[in-house]
């Protein structure tokens, strides 16, 4: 008669894993801000500390926070974001459409500044 030996599976416990930080990588930090958006009521709101940006398609609020906060040197209180859309333009016989855009409205805060133009 053979003897038959138990062989019992040791289960592997993995560690819990850390949670990573929701933190935006060094190049996509350097795309989020393409250029301040200057406009007349641009230019109205810079009087009640707000600032109009161009950001990236893809980019959030978090993103654009961290990001003027690092490239400034400002403390962001609250932001507005919104997206236009391209419009159709007919140029002789065929359509085409224009890229849209991101803009951010970053309100800063009460005594602080940026230098934009």
């Amino acid at each position: 008669m053979e003897t038959i030996k138990n062989k019992t599976k040791e289960k592997k416990v993995k560690a819990p894993a850390k949670k990573e930080e929701n933190r935006t990588s060094a190049m996509a930090i350097r795309n989020i801000i393409k250029k301040p958006w200057i406009s007349e009521k641009a230019q109205r709101l810079y009087g009640e500390d707000r600032y109009t940006f161009l950001v990236s398609p893809d980019a959030n609020k978090r993103m654009v926070k961290e990001e003027v906060e690092r490239r400034y040197g400002v403390n962001v209180v609250s932001m507005t974001m919104t997206s236009i859309k391209g419009k159709v333009k007919r140029f002789r016989y065929s359509t085409q459409r224009r890229e849209g855009v991101k803009k951010a409205a970053v309100k800063i805060k009460k005594g602080q500044k940026i230098e934009i133009i």
